[in-house]
């Protein structure tokens, strides 16, 4: 693990680092989202639409979720939905 003061790559860990996920089928949107993020000192976990996200959420518990609602494949209200229904 790098020490606390350098970023941390994608898939890394650090400790007592807070997750967010970046859920966007534009890749220009999910990039400046992530970059902001991190820089911010988030651990960023990225999806290109709902289905990817389900996965990616489930490998990172993340503490924070920022989504498109229009996707192709899953939007963002059927996501939420469903981790709703996977909660209880």
């Amino acid at each position: 693990m790098p020490p606390p003061d350098e970023p941390v790559s994608r898939g890394e860990r650090a400790p007592h680092t807070r997750t967010a996920l970046v859920v966007d089928d534009d890749p220009s949107a999910r990039l400046l989202l992530e970059s902001l993020l991190a820089r911010s000192g988030y651990q960023v976990a990225v999806a290109a639409d709902g289905l990817e996200a389900v996965v990616q959420f489930a490998a990172h518990r993340a503490s924070m979720v920022f989504m498109d609602m229009h996707m192709p494949r899953m939007d963002g209200l059927t996501f939420c939905q469903r981790l709703g229904t996977d909660a209880r």
